[in-house]
């Protein structure tokens, strides 16, 4: 019973199954049949423009491409690639990329452009390449494939990509560079020579127009390739426009410290900060006079081309002149042989100024020693031997200041310490009588000798600083109300 009962299913569902299945044939039979397509790629956006420009405040060696349009909302995702060439069909060298299609504005290359790149989203996008990197035309590269044996297999491959790129025979072309230079060898070049030869194979490569071409690419989406307008060759430019507020504000600087020098010498007596460590080397010198003993003067270890040692030099001059006046003794230690004959030359000069060229003792002026410690030492033991009644710490002070400092207070001595060294002035200020922090030092030789020159200028510098505080503080206000035009204006780049 039950087995009859399971076939009776069985027959059933088969029936309906030949049922469902005679069904969709027929519906099959009543729509007719069409191929499956594809759905179509769609490609991305073309920019409007496309050119090429020279790249100015450079020496022509830079090329700026840039183009309009393809920033809509249909380019997100695309990514540009920019490709040069010496020949409008190639071959092509990639220089650029990715760059998203969205970005690399043009109102963003002020630090190629300076105060005067267009502002705005109509200026377009830009990016800025360089010929002379791109491999393998890069001059470093081209002078070792010339300078390589003729055996050698990579010199005839990097032979050949090099005259597809830059023509037939350019490779002999920089040959004849490398041997008017008297170059056998890649091993005798020297770094001077070297330097020249690449100089002369820049401009070589560089002497020809270039093609730009941009290169559109999205995933999923036809790639698209533009090319420039017209080719274009670096040029050299003689006049660098993003400096030229620095030069604006350098006339100005100039014209007011030349105004300041003229009112300087119609009146000597212009007012200037009273410094005290300065109005006590009358002091000082007159103490040493009255004791006996000798006044010291103690250069910093920098050299000659440091402004603190050369401010120096200057501030020992003034002081020279009243020893020589007062009949004292002046030792001046010195660490540098250039330094020696400077200072030599300038106290002869003070002596033979104040009518006492028979006073000046060319031992007197010495070299202590050339290293720091041993320096130090030397002069350490001058203080505790000579005993001077004024020591003058002038110039750039290292490690070794608290240890001349505390040897000078220990043998009583009246000190003066002048130093635009930051780090030392805490061991000046506590082992000194006097100390002149900074730009006193700097105001120090002015303000000894009133001079009309130094007076002037000094005065000059005050009316300079005086503008940069006011700049700062306009600038600081514009900023924080967003105006960025005066940011532009100052900008050193």
């Amino acid at each position: 019973m039950d087995r009859a009962r399971a076939t009776c299913w069985r027959v059933v569902a088969g029936a309906l199954a030949l049922w469902c299945g005679a069904v969709a044939a027929a519906q099959d039979a009543a729509v007719p049949s069409t191929p499956t397509a594809e759905p179509a790629r769609a490609a991305v956006p073309v920019p409007e423009r496309v050119w090429i420009e020279d790249t100015p405040n450079d020496d022509g060696r830079k090329l700026t491409v840039r183009w309009l349009g393809a920033d809509g909302e249909d380019a997100d995702g695309v990514e540009v690639y920019v490709e040069l060439a010496t020949k409008p069909d190639g071959p092509w060298l990639p220089a650029a990329g990715p760059l998203p299609a969205r970005g690399a504005w043009f109102r963003d290359l002020r630090s190629e452009y300076g105060p005067f790149t267009p502002s705005g989203t109509e200026a377009g996008h830009a990016v800025v390449v360089e010929p002379l990197s791109l491999d393998p035309i890069a001059p470093h590269r081209l002078l070792e494939l010339a300078m390589m044996p003729p055996g050698d297999p990579r010199r005839v491959l990097g032979e050949r990509e090099v005259e597809a790129i830059l023509g037939k025979g350019a490779l002999a072309k920089v040959r004849e560079i490398i041997a008017a230079h008297g170059v056998k060898e890649r091993a005798g070049i020297a770094g001077h020579v070297e330097g020249r030869i690449l100089e002369e194979v820049s401009y070589f490569v560089l002497e020809r127009p270039w093609y730009a071409r941009l290169v559109l690419r999205a995933p999923g989406r036809a790639r698209r390739i533009v090319a420039a307008e017209a080719p274009l060759a670096p040029q050299q430019n003689l006049f660098n426009l993003r400096k030229l507020n620095n030069f604006v504000f350098m006339v100005l600087l100039s014209a007011v410290v030349l105004i300041m020098i003229r009112r300087a010498r119609r009146n000597p007596d212009l007012y200037l900060r009273r410094i005290p460590g300065l109005d006590a080397v009358d002091e000082a010198l007159g103490r040493a006079t009255e004791m006996g003993k000798p006044v010291l003067f103690v250069h910093g270890l920098n050299p000659m081309d440091s402004p603190s040692t050369i401010a120096a030099v200057n501030i020992l001059g003034e002081v020279a002149k009243k020893v020589a006046r007062y009949d004292s003794q002046l030792l001046v230690t010195c660490a540098d042989p250039i330094v020696l004959a400077v200072s030599q030359e300038t106290v002869k000069e003070a002596y033979t100024h104040a009518g006492r060229p028979d006073a000046y003792r060319a031992d007197d002026v010495f070299l202590a020693a050339s290293e720091q410690f041993a320096y130090v030492a030397a002069v350490d033991g001058i203080m505790m031997r000579k005993k001077p009644a004024a020591n003058f710490y002038v110039g750039y002070f290292y490690a070794e200041s608290l240890l001349l400092a505390e040897t000078g207070a220990a043998s009583g001595a009246i000190q003066i310490a002048a130093t635009d060294s930051f780090t030392q002035l805490p061991f000046f200020v506590t082992t000194c009588d006097y100390t002149l922090m900074g730009e006193e030092l700097y105001a120090a030789s002015a303000y000894l000798s009133r001079d009309p020159l130094l007076l002037g200028s000094l005065k000059g510098q005050d009316w300079g600083k005086a503008v940069i505080i006011v700049v700062l503080l306009l600038g600081t206000i514009l900023a924080s109300f967003d105006i960025g035009w005066f940011d532009a204006l100052v900008q050193t780049y």
